[in-house]
Order: C-alpha cells, then sequence, then structure tokens
C-alpha cells in the first residue's frame, strides 16, 4: 500500500509550529532561570569592624574594655586566664598577654591585651605609701610608660581629656605618692632667678622618671640626677629630700605628657612666665564661674596651681602636688562653698589652650 505523503504546505505549517513551540519552552526556561537567580540569596563575606584606636590594649588588672560585638561573628582568646570575653567586653583578670581573635568564614582580625597589676583602678586614696628609690625594674618602668601613652591616646592626644588622664594616672592609677620637691631649678636660660636645671622638681619629659635609664634624656641638672623617690639633696630645704614634682611641676608634666608644650613655667614665682597665663584666670567669685568651668581647666592661688579632673554630685575634685605634710600628690574633694572658703581663689579656663575636649568625662 502506497504511503499518503502530507502536502508540503501542511508539513511547513507543522515545523513552523514546532519552532514556534520550541522558541517558547526556550524563553520560558529562560525566564525562571533568570528569576531563580534574582530571588537566590548570595553569601557575601562579612566585614570585620572593631571600633577600637587600636590593635594593642594595655588594661589594668580588673578593668573592662568594650568593643564591637556581633553573635555572628566567631570570638577566640589564646588564654582565658589572662582576659575573659562576654558580648563585647574584655575583662582583665591575671598579669599577661592576650590575644582575643574576630573571625568569619571570609575574614579575621586580631586584638593583642596586655594586662598589668603594677597599677590600680582609678579610686582616691590619699593614704597610699610613698614611692620608694628603684622600685621598678627597667621592664616594669617601660610597661608603665606604655600604659600611660596609650591611656592618653585613648583619651587624646593633644586634647583636655588627654591631660586630664595624665593627671588621673599618677594620682589615681599609680599605686604609690610621690614627695612633693621643692624645685632646684628650671629648664630657662632666660631668667637667672632660677638655675638651669632638668629633673629635680620638674620633669619636662613624657613618660615616668622612675629609673637611671631615663637620665639620658635630661638636659641640664645641679643636685641630681635621681629617680622619683631616691634622694637628693634639696635647695629649698637644704637637705636630702626624696625626688618628685612640685605643683606647677606635676601639671606641666601632665600637659607635656598630652602632647602640649606650656614652657618651663612655676606658678606664682615672681610673676614670671606664670602657667596661668595659657588660659583666662576666673575668681570663684565671679558670677557663673562653677557654671562655665570644664574638666581639665586648672585651679590655683597665688603660688599655687592644680587641675580639676572630675565633678559629680556638687563636688569637684582636685588633683594636685602640694606641699602639705600628709598630703604631697593627691585627689581632694570640696563642695561649692568648701573651695569657696579655701586657700585657692581661682579658675583657669582653658579652652582656647586645649582646642579639644577628646573623650572627656567629667569622673572616671
Amino acid at each position: 500500500m502506497k504511503k499518503r505523503r502530507l502536502k508540503k504546505s501542511v508539513r511547513n505549517f507543522i515545523k513552523f509550529i514546532f519552532v514556534i513551540i520550541v522558541l517558547v519552552l526556550i524563553i520560558l526556561i529562560g525566564f525562571n532561570v533568570f528569576k531563580n537567580r534574582d530571588n537566590e540569596v548570595i553569601d557575601t563575606p562579612e566585614i570585620i569592624e572593631l571600633t577600637i584606636k587600636s590593635k594593642t590594649i594595655y588594661l589594668i588588672k580588673g578593668e573592662e574594655y568594650k568593643i564591637d560585638y556581633n553573635d555572628k561573628y566567631n570570638y577566640q582568646i589564646d588564654d582565658n586566664n589572662v582576659v575573659s570575653f562576654n558580648k563585647g567586653i574584655i575583662k582583665a583578670n591575671s598579669n599577661g598577654k592576650a590575644i582575643v581573635k574576630v573571625s568569619t568564614p571570609a575574614q579575621s582580625a586580631e586584638v593583642t591585651v596586655y594586662v598589668t597589676d603594677l597599677l590600680v583602678q582609678a579610686t582616691v586614696n590619699n593614704s597610699k605609701s610613698y614611692l620608694e628609690c628603684h622600685h621598678y625594674t627597667e621592664e616594669q618602668a617601660e610597661l608603665l610608660d606604655k600604659v600611660l601613652e596609650y591611656k592618653i591616646s585613648e583619651k587624646g592626644y593633644e586634647t583636655r581629656a588627654g591631660a586630664v588622664e595624665a593627671v588621673r594616672f599618677l594620682t589615681l592609677n599609680f599605686p604609690y605618692r610621690l614627695k612633693y620637691f621643692f624645685e632646684n631649678g628650671r629648664l630657662d636660660r632666660s631668667n637667672s632667678f632660677f638655675d638651669y636645671v632638668d629633673g629635680e622638681g620638674r620633669y619636662y619629659h613624657k613618660g615616668l622618671y622612675l629609673t637611671d635609664n631615663k637620665f639620658s634624656g635630661l638636659k641640664a641638672t645641679l643636685r641630681g640626677p635621681q629617680p622619683w623617690g631616691c634622694s637628693m639633696y634639696n635647695d629649698t630645704t637644704k637637705v636630702n629630700n626624696p625626688n618628685g614634682l612640685d605643683c606647677s611641676g606635676f601639671i606641666t608634666w601632665a600637659l607635656v605628657n598630652a602632647g602640649y608644650d606650656p614652657g618651663d613655667v612655676g606658678a606664682g614665682v615672681n610673676n614670671y612666665n606664670d602657667i596661668t597665663d595659657i588660659g583666662t584666670i576666673v575668681n570663684f567669685t565671679d558670677k557663673d564661674a562653677f557654671e562655665n568651668v570644664k574638666v581639665g581647666d586648672l585651679v590655683g592661688r597665688k603660688g599655687h596651681i592644680a587641675m580639676l579632673i572630675g565633678i559629680e554630685d556638687g563636688k569637684y575634685y582636685i588633683g594636685e602636688a602640694l606641699d602639705r605634710g600628709e598630703y604631697d600628690m593627691h585627689v581632694y574633694s570640696y563642695t561649692k562653698e568648701e573651695l569657696i572658703s579655701s586657700e585657692l581663689t581661682y579658675f583657669v579656663y582653658l579652652d582656647n589652650y586645649y582646642k579639644s575636649d577628646g573623650n572627656l568625662t567629667n569622673m572616671w
């Protein structure tokens, strides 16, 4: 039987329909593929950002430090005895070094933490024992210098807060008191009233003057050199006294460590290059004197200068070096009324001097 063939026109029509169907299928499949791609969740690497100013931090035993916390990150500590970690809070537990590692599948970051018990957490204690001669090793002294520098940088180098931190460090964190030492001279050849002396009652350098290796930075000495706490002849008392800082020497030291250069100044000595000249003097009795004063401003009277380092609950906390028997270097608190009736008489506003407040806090 002879097969019947479709007409050519019919065959062409069928081919046409077939092609159309194939094209439609391709379009539909392609549309679904792209649609699925649009809806597909693509994993992208998370970028770790830690809100810290330094990848190395220094903490006092018992102190806490907060970093950014994200529960999607993985946190690891290589020594849990030194520090512990809980939801962004690093707590210093014991002396040593620990590394906190933060990671995602894509990247990681590390924070190195040094913990020391050579300092105490900030607290007012005017009954601390006096620093003894050569109490610290060179290694310990170097660590203390690093902690001081770090704490100032956290508050803000070349800021009001940095200067306040320097005074707080030596009066609150440092575990010993320095004896008041009447200066043997100053680093200024332009005035013959003073001997040209460095490091004797005034230490015009960064860091703590604790070991003999600091002598190389001195410019001129008269009866010394001796580190803080070591006995040296004092031209004012005419006997040997433990070296330390006088009042303006202490404030100058704090400003130098915070990044300022006030010059080699005193406080009310022959009105020569007085440290009060760096700001605006406002008497306690002036209107709004207490309303406008800020932590970091100076507090003084004729012949004496100190720094306001805390304001809380109507009390004004003043850090100073003072030749007053059991006082020496200390922090003392006054109410407004007590301050007005004290020997102190004025504030020195330093807004124009500091320029920036930094990470300033009214209390520690």
